[in-house]
């Protein structure tokens, strides 16, 4: 719901009100006094309720007079605002209250033979129409988001925390390489759906992904009135969740009741890759956020000023018979200014449950991974800005499989941005194990630069599982932005995979911090590992004992001194005294 005062929230429950119309477009302002006509459409859901949904919000009016020249109105940006008054302050001026309604592009224009002008614009959403041109990459939902964004010419209204917040949201992600995407808008689809909603325009021109939920932004009791209402007698509900695994089996699977109503989310490219027991466990987060749709299907037409409604909001009426109380989603919205603003929530009846039952779901077969006799090359990509130093960093990924025993070529290149001149050195591991092949460039001048590197991996096992990863550091500093390092992976009898071929790689970092005094303490780090969410976990650990001397004098020279030795050493108060051996003299000393 969009963001009202309490002065709003109680006049749009009135029966009486007054609205005006604030637009520009192009910059230029008009009124209600200069358009005719003004309306405004967009749904999150089909009447078939499914998750991904990804629908263009539709804005239709007609201007009076020419505003622009002819052909000036194509691509054009319209701003539109519901204002309603809303009271009056002491020197009895009136004070308004404006709602946004959108920000549109002006898709269509047409004259009519009274000089009228009748335009149809789009919302942001309408941009994501291109043809994909994404390579092969993993990374988070933020950094997809972001990608796309770049890509379209679009802004993501969603911070990276309010992501990783979303189910799903902080998992590491890759598209599987055989996929049905072709426009970013399906990209768009496939994500929303992991995180178990749709896709909207905000009204302020961005985009974001929002999750279907159970919690209502507003409450009607059953003293108000609106035309038209219409409520159902059941309450749509999903018993289970259907996915397809094309990657190996090419078999439906079942997440809850199989025979009970199936929300069914087909073959979805960021659902393949990973173990079976991430891959489920990814599934079933998804379905939890599916059986929060527990929505009574509704058709309302309410009053203009409930436009501060959206998509996705979920809202309870109170019935005018029997007292009982209805929840649903707005899945369709139409808002006619100073007319209407009609809403509705779709479902389907779980009593009457039709379409497919589990066996007709069941694929017959799957096609092999492996591309035996057919050169394939894969492309992977950054999609997340790295700031390289003198510590090794990994920039670039890459898993595939072997049908034969055979030699694979790889090319990378990095297009970065050096802080100052330096050295820049690059290595390559091929299943942990770093190769000796280390190449090195010295660039005299910082800015922007790039590495072109060509390296063959040679005598490549049949049937084994490789990964390829580079990594990079430099003397002084450098940055990569998105989309700017490339992998490209080219070979006969091969394939991208995402099984899991049981490597986990931990990484931290302990900061040594002095006290004036000598002290011992001991860092743990516990790594648990479930192979399946059913399954057995196991736990590795590891103790470092440590101890630092910070600001000591050493004849008449003071320094910060920092050691690191095995095994353990007294622990001392401040006001305690510790005289150095010369064991300990001569260890500090060197």
């Amino acid at each position: 719901m969009i963001p009202i005062s309490e002065a709003y929230r109680t006049k749009m429950f009135d029966q009486v009100q007054t609205h005006a119309l604030i637009g520009t477009i192009d910059g230029i302002e008009f009124t209600d006094a200069d358009v005719i006509g003004v309306s405004y459409t967009n749904r999150c859901s089909d009447k078939k309720v499914a998750l991904g949904s990804v629908n263009i919000g539709v804005l239709k009016l007609t201007f009076l007079k020419d505003l622009l020249n002819r052909g000036d109105y194509y691509g054009k940006v319209i701003e539109l605002s519901d204002s309603l008054l809303v009271g009056y302050d002491e020197e009895e001026d009136p004070i308004w209250e404006a709602v946004p309604i959108g920000v549109f592009y002006v898709g269509e224009a047409t004259w009519t033979a009274e000089g009228m002008v009748d335009v149809t614009a789009y919302d942001c959403l309408s941009k994501m129409d291109i043809p994909l041109a994404m390579a092969q990459t993993s990374g988070y939902l933020y950094n997809f988001c972001m990608t796309i964004a770049q890509h379209t010419g679009t802004t993501f209204g969603m911070t990276q925390e309010e992501c990783e917040a979303l189910v799903n949201g902080d998992a590491l992600i890759s598209p599987y390489e055989d996929n049905d995407m072709t426009t970013y808008r399906d990209m768009v689809s496939k994500l929303a759906t992991i995180v178990g909603g749709f896709a909207r325009a905000t009204r302020d021109g961005k985009w974001e992904i929002k999750p279907f939920n159970d919690t209502p932004v507003l409450s009607i009791g059953n003293t108000r009135r609106f035309s038209g209402a219409k409520y159902s007698d059941f309450q749509t509900r999903f018993d289970g969740l259907s996915y397809e695994d094309v990657m190996t089996t090419g078999e439906t699977f079942y997440i809850g009741d199989p025979d009970g109503f199936v929300m069914e989310i087909g073959n979805n490219p960021f659902l393949q890759y990973g173990s079976p027991g991430v891959v489920k466990a990814r599934v079933t987060a998804i379905f939890e956020q599916v059986k929060k749709m527990k929505y009574t299907p509704f058709d309302v037409s309410m009053l203009p000023a409930f436009c501060a409604l959206d998509l996705g909001d979920v809202i309870s009426f109170t019935n005018d018979y029997t007292g009982n109380i209805s929840t649903g989603c707005i899945m369709s919205l139409t808002w006619t200014y100073n007319k209407s603003f009609k809403v509705q929530c779709y479902g389907s009846n779980p009593n009457l449950r039709s379409g497919q039952s589990k066996s007709d779901h069941q694929s017959k077969g799957a096609a092999s991974a492996n591309k035996d006799g057919r050169i394939s090359t894969y492309v992977g990509m950054n999609i997340q800005q790295f700031n390289i130093d003198t510590i090794k960093q990994e920039i670039l990924r890459t898993m595939f499989t072997t049908s034969s025993q055979q030699a694979v070529l790889t090319l990378t290149e990095v297009k970065f941005n050096l802080t100052e001149p330096g050295e820049v050195e690059v290595y390559y591991y091929l299943n942990g194990e770093e190769l000796e092949y280390i190449p090195k460039e010295t660039y005299s001048e910082a800015g922007t630069h790039t590495l072109s590197l060509m390296y063959p991996l040679e005598g490549l096992e049949k049937d084994r599982k490789y990964r390829f990863v580079v990594k990079m550091r430099t003397s002084t500093g450098l940055v990569i932005e998105p989309l700017s390092a490339r992998t490209y992976v080219q070979g006969t009898g091969f394939d991208l995979t995402g099984q899991f071929d049981g490597y986990i790689e931990v990484e931290d970092e302990i900061f040594l911090i002095g006290f004036g005094y000598l002290e011992t303490f001991t860092a743990s780090e516990t790594v648990v590992i479930n192979d399946d969410i059913e399954a057995h976990s196991e736990t590795a650990s590891d103790n470092i004992n440590f101890y630092s001397i910070a600001a000591m004098s050493l004849g008449g020279v003071s320094d910060s001194v920092t050691i690191l030795l095995q095994g353990e050493l007294p622990i001392l108060c401040e006001d305690e005294e510790y005289l150095l051996t010369e064991d300990d003299q001569r260890l500090l000393t060197e």
